[in-house]
């Protein structure tokens, strides 16, 4: 059971591994969301729904007694589109009305529908991870110091405790960071490759070398051999 530390993209269970987070892709009100024509911007979709009982068990339903009124039309709707013209308040509208808030000239076929649904979401998953990304990194940090050792030959010791070999199991060439600021060096399979570069440029880390470069890495960082 993941019990440490876990914040944004990131976290390190238990077993000592580190696991990607994957960012939510809900309706965030927040979102600056996909403009228009018209300069509106759609801001997200969502379909009011509650666990009904179907022929074959339980499953979603339309949940008319939490419908929204479309504002163009002014009938229920429970396929909701968000959108907000200006600086005014978002604004919800049917499938039928969404184009003329956004400034389409036509009716969107429900593939147009679909498919603008799915690139805000997209938009909005990485706004997510950015800001997710940005609270994470400190602690990312912090974990990755821990690990990291003064010398590659502790930190390939370090390593190979962690992660013994197993017969059959491929070996992967390694490589290791060095940061001449903080003097420390790891093994380049302990830094995950989500946070090696921004890492890189927070510590000023000076080369990511592999074996064939480790003469010339001897120069540059005496004090890590």
């Amino acid at each position: 059971m993941a019990t440490a530390i876990r914040q944004g993209l990131l976290f390190e269970d238990d077993r000592k591994r580190w696991v990607r987070i994957n960012p939510s892709k809900g309706f965030v009100s927040s979102s600056q969301g996909i403009e228009g024509p018209s300069g509106a911007r759609f801001l997200g979709y969502e379909w009011r729904s509650i666990i009904g009982e179907g022929k074959d068990g339980p499953r979603a339903v339309s949940d008319w007694e939490n419908a929204e009124i479309c504002a163009t039309c002014g009938r229920p709707i429970v396929h909701v589109y968000w959108v907000r013209i200006g600086k005014n308040p978002s604004t919800p509208y049917g499938a039928d009305h969404v184009h003329l808030a956004l400034g389409y000239k036509r009716e969107l076929t429900p593939h147009q529908l679909t498919r603008l649904v799915d690139q805000q979401r997209r938009e909005q998953a990485e706004d997510i991870a950015r800001a997710d990304f940005a609270k994470a990194l400190p602690i990312a940090e912090q974990l990755v110091t821990n690990r990291a050792r003064s010398t590659i030959v502790a930190a390939d010791r370090a390593f190979d405790d962690e992660h013994p070999f197993r017969p059959g199991q491929p070996r992967r060439e390694p490589c290791w960071l060095f940061s001449d600021r903080l003097r420390i060096t790891l093994r380049c399979d302990d830094v995950p490759e989500a946070i090696r570069i921004p890492l890189c440029r927070r510590w000023g880390l000076c080369a990511m070398v592999t074996r064939l470069q480790l003469k010339a890495a001897r120069i540059e960082h005496p004090w890590a051999f």
